[in-house]
């Protein structure tokens, strides 16, 4: 662990001394960038973690927003019914967006609960029916479900059961309802059967929301936590399932590393967290390796990763060349703040050509 440490650290000095050799700010012409008929700009709400008020959310520039989060009950088979879902519904018609109800939450109770309930026949279809009859009762589209962390074959196995069970019980229905799943780039991403999910949803999330590298040649700490690359993490999905159901994740957060931490020591930190740091005289680097910027503190010594506007027009630039579905972005809400501009958010509105009714 303390060879991994130096390794982390020292990789980290040597990125940042490359990049103020070689690093200038790169400027994205944004107009350059086809406007796309079905590009879908997928965002997800949080009430709980959204540090400004509803009606300043950018929900103008999603096409999709999910509510998070709602959760099934175990026992009974019964849906919480915490959110604002009237308050969120008639926003969303305001918005011309289409809302779908997110379900779980990736947290480990929150998994271990849908892990029960996929388990029994019963359960499940209580369940179903009761996610359902709420996406009806508030006016929902449809359903994106957020499990994250089958760790078993049974596990995938029941997984599968449960989306043939929830997708035939919504296309009983008398108008058509979305149904999507948010996936891992790679932690746990065995015991999802891509092949199998594919058909069952309307659209895939891959969760690529650290700022990964896109090429296997990074010399920077972006891919020392051990995942694959954003490029492997496409292929493996698109060898799988059709691109245009695909949705690249990306996220408004970066973590904080000073001298010995790791990924998982490091600090997290909300996009709209960041002014304080540049406030304070923290100067704002780009890595070419991973296609993001990153912060350095005055003294050199600590560093923090992040997306901004440019890195997600890179993103959006090869979403759009490859011909994915568009792109999933948590969380809505957490874009930098400053002078109540969300310039993440203003610059994925602009790609967009709205057409919801």
């Amino acid at each position: 662990m303390m060879m991994l440490r130096r390794y982390v650290y020292y990789t980290m000095l040597m990125a940042i001394a490359l990049s103020l050799v070689l690093c200038s700010s790169h400027v994205i012409d944004t107009e350059s960038l086809e406007k796309a008929e079905d590009m879908i700009i997928f965002g997800y709400y949080e009430p709980s973690s959204c540090p400004i008020p509803i009606e300043k959310v950018r929900f103008d520039s999603c096409t999709h927003v999910a509510h998070c989060f709602e959760q099934f009950d175990a026992r009974t088979g019964a849906v919480s019914d915490t959110l604002n879902h009237e308050r969120f519904i008639s926003i969303m018609k305001s918005n011309k967006c289409i809302p779908l109800l997110s379900i779980g939450g990736g947290h480990t109770g929150r998994d271990t609960a849908f892990r029960e309930i996929m388990k029994h026949a019963a359960q499940r279809k209580k369940c179903i029916t009761n996610v359902i009859t709420m996406c009806h009762r508030y006016g929902y589209a449809g359903v994106d479900i957020d499990y994250e962390s089958p760790a078993s074959v049974e596990d995938a196995h029941n997984l599968i059961v449960f989306m043939q069970e929830l997708r035939s019980m919504m296309n009983a229905q008398s108008e058509a309802m979305l149904l999507t799943i948010d996936t891992p780039i790679r932690l746990h991403r065995e015991f999802f059967s891509i092949t199998q999910l594919a058909p069952l949803v309307d659209y895939i999330n891959v969760m690529a929301y650290l700022p990964l590298s896109f090429s296997e040649e990074s010399p920077s700490w972006h891919v020392v936590y051990g995942q694959v690359n954003v490029l492997q993490a496409v292929d493996f999905y698109t060898n799988n399932m059709p691109r245009d159901k695909l949705l690249l994740g990306c996220g408004l957060f970066g973590f904080e590393f000073t001298p010995g931490t790791t990924w998982d020591t490091a600090v997290f930190k909300k996009n709209y967290e960041l002014i304080n740091k540049i406030q304070q005289g923290w100067r704002r680097l780009w890595d070419a390796s991973a296609s993001t910027p990153y912060l350095v503190s005055p003294s050199g010594k600590k560093c923090l990763t992040y997306e901004d506007e440019e890195s997600l027009m890179i993103k959006a630039n090869y979403v759009q060349e490859h011909g994915l579905g568009g792109m999933a972005v948590w969380a809505l809400g957490w874009d930098s703040l400053e002078n109540e501009v969300q310039p993440c958010f203003t610059a994925l509105g602009a790609l967009h050509k709205r057409n919801i009714p």
